[in-house]
């Protein structure tokens, strides 16, 4: 029998192949922590989930800490797509949609918006992600402050955050019960808050 002629790898398919099995870890790692939380979660919940070796995960990832950092600004990143829309010369059309868009992102992707509001409302966890998270969140702070300015506010970047955290404490109670805090509702009160329906 004539041996099998297999090409060795290239570099290209290592680095394929590398990159795939860290987003099966970083996917694995983002289950756990929305399923049990930052510090219920472990490395070896995290090694099985991808199903993997605990040893293998540590090639990839120094530690739990720096696992949640990047599932976390991942998730971010991915979150404020609904911010990046334009509504040509209209602010009021502009806001209006990414209140629409974020809580269609919601939807969507409930995993990491309820790991992202489990993070924030624990102080010690909210504080290993934090300078990461400022990176991704200051230019949509600066966006949204140029949309106030645009709308009259007068100290338009508090506005811009005051906005953020309603829109925060109406989306994390529409996750968690949306029959009570239903999104065509929470949508609506935003809009009538901020007047975007005139």
């Amino acid at each position: 029998m004539r041996p099998i002629n297999m090409s060795p790898r290239t570099k290209e398919q290592f680095e394929n192949i590398r990159q795939e099995r860290k987003q099966q870890i970083l996917d694995a790692a983002l289950e756990i922590f929305a399923k049990n939380g930052y510090y219920k979660a472990s490395i070896s919940q995290i090694a099985t989930e991808a199903n993997i070796s605990k040893g293998l995960l540590y090639n990839y990832f120094q530690n739990k800490e720096e696992l949640l950092t990047i599932v976390m600004s991942d998730g971010i990143t991915h979150l404020l797509r609904g911010y990046a829309v334009k509504a040509e010369g209209n602010v009021k059309a502009e806001l209006k949609l990414m209140i629409e868009k974020s809580f269609d992102f919601m939807d969507e992707d409930q995993q990491h918006w309820q790991l992202y509001f489990s993070t924030m409302m624990q102080t010690e966890v909210q504080a290993l992600v934090m300078d990461k998270l400022m990176v991704t969140l200051m230019p949509v702070f600066e966006n949204l402050a140029s949309i106030f300015g645009e709308l009259g506010f007068e100290n338009a970047f508090q506005e811009a955050q005051l906005f953020g955290a309603m829109l925060d404490g109406f989306g994390m109670n529409y996750l968690v019960n949306p029959q009570i805090f239903p999104k065509e509702y929470c949508i609506k009160r935003l809009c009538e808050i901020y007047q975007l329906n005139k």
